[in-house]
């Protein structure tokens, strides 16, 4: 969870039950012991429950790659007309 916390830019912290991620424009929170949570204050739930392994958070690559990544992904990829179609 550090480390993509700080590939998004955002700080880390953990208080009692919770682990959030914070910035000036984005307050994630994770509970420890469910899979609920929020982005920004609206309530959510992650795919699954943060899991502890050697003093370090770790967090499903479901939940980063279907819900966290595209709500803090700064740009979309660029939209483009089809121009050929191959059939083979």
């Amino acid at each position: 969870m550090a480390d993509t916390a700080r590939f998004y830019g955002l700080g880390m912290k953990i208080r009692g039950e919770t682990i959030i991620f914070y910035s000036k424009y984005n307050y994630i929170v994770f509970n420890m012991k469910k899979r609920a949570g929020s982005f920004n204050g609206v309530n959510m739930n992650w795919f699954y429950v943060p899991v502890k392994k050697n003093n370090s958070w770790y967090f499903s690559e479901t939940d980063l790659l279907n819900q966290l990544d595209p709500l803090l992904r700064k740009a979309a990829l660029t939209r483009r007309a089809v121009r050929t179609v191959m059939i083979d």
